[in-house]
């Protein structure tokens, strides 16, 4: 039962517009004025569609978007994102979860995050579990095998701040929910937009509440966790029940060709099961240096590819799936 699960994160979407100047009398206006003078040179519509069409080429069997679809939460910027989705592919073909560029200022549910429920709601069968309500998270899609489970790190925070947090009853839910999908032997692949370890992020963009949900994936078990926020890729682990869980994190999918940052890219997880086991191996596609095309990298002597043990003795080993000879990439945080 092969399944092909796409990764995409960190869109950064241009706005259709200019704010307004009541719209910037708030923490917009320091977003604002970092998209006009920075962002706005390194993420291109014209980087991100490039990528869009090489990623439908790989025909995955889902694609996860792990968050930061815009920029400032102006509310033009969410009425284009839902456009945006609705061209990338079907609701039930993709699964989204927030990110904090998309809760940078508090707003109504129903006029910010809400239009685009379609894509973060979970199966009619799986609602019940905890209420199901619309923007509740988590939220659990089950297709053949796989469960995908997302939850929501994005929370409003003060000025210069990008920090997420969790809170204690979306952490309860999410124990309840990876209890059961691991009881019915589902391959659990859960979505955030924070990566879970803090050494990945510096602390004014970290996770607030990273430890309770590491407790909770290292006692409830989870076999792939997927996350964005970062711009760039990386893999970690962590200890679960039955074996090791990797973190893995994908670099900005609208980032322009650059020899200081990483470029845009996406992730291919291949998962099946072989001999009754779990395997997971996770390819990278990379815009080329001329921009013209994507092409395969390996991940890093740390962070490659990897094939899971249900109980492995030692973290998994990096294997690296030899790619056509390119110069390696620099990996430098972007902040």
């Amino acid at each position: 039962m092969a399944f092909k699960l796409a990764h995409i994160s960190d869109l950064h979407l241009e706005p259709p517009g200019a704010p307004s100047f009541g719209q910037l009398m708030s923490k917009r206006l320091i977003g604002y004025g970092n998209w006009r003078h920075l962002r706005r040179a390194h993420h291109r519509q014209s980087t991100l569609e490039k990528l869009v069409r090489d990623l439908k080429g790989q025909s995955p069997d889902h694609t996860a978007l792990t968050g930061d679809l815009i920029n400032f939460a102006l509310p033009g910027e969410y009425d284009n994102a839902a456009r945006w989705l609705r061209q990338f592919g079907r609701p039930g073909d993709v699964s989204v979860v927030p990110g904090n560029h998309d809760a940078y200022v508090r707003l109504p549910y129903e006029h910010a995050l809400g239009k685009w429920a379609p894509y973060m709601t979970g199966d009619k069968m799986t609602r019940d579990w905890f209420g199901g309500a619309d923007g509740t998270f988590p939220y659990v899609r089950i297709r053949g095998e796989i469960a995908i489970v997302g939850i929501s790190s994005a929370i409003p925070s003060p000025w210069f701040m990008a920090y997420g947090h969790l809170g204690r009853s979306q952490l309860e839910r999410l124990a309840v929910v990876l209890r059961r999908l691991g009881k019915e032997g589902l391959f659990r692949v859960v979505l955030i937009h924070h990566p879970p370890i803090s050494a990945s992020a510096a602390r004014w963009k970290h996770l607030l509440d990273e430890k309770k949900l590491r407790a909770a994936l290292e006692r409830n078990g989870a076999e792939l966790v997927l996350h964005g926020h970062l711009h760039r890729r990386s893999i970690r682990y962590l200890h679960g029940p039955q074996g090791y869980t990797p973190i893995v994190g994908v670099p900005s999918a609208s980032l322009a060709p650059s020899h200081h940052r990483p470029s845009a890219a996406y992730n291919i997880c291949h998962i099946d099961r072989v001999n009754g086991e779990w395997t997971l191996e996770i390819a990278t596609r990379t815009i080329k240096p001329s921009g013209k095309g994507f092409a395969d990298v390996a991940f890093n002597e740390s962070s490659a590819p990897v094939e899971l043990r249900r109980k492995p003795a030692r973290p998994p080993k990096a294997r690296v799936k030899k790619p056509p000879p390119a110069p390696a990439q620099q990996d430098p945080q972007l902040r």
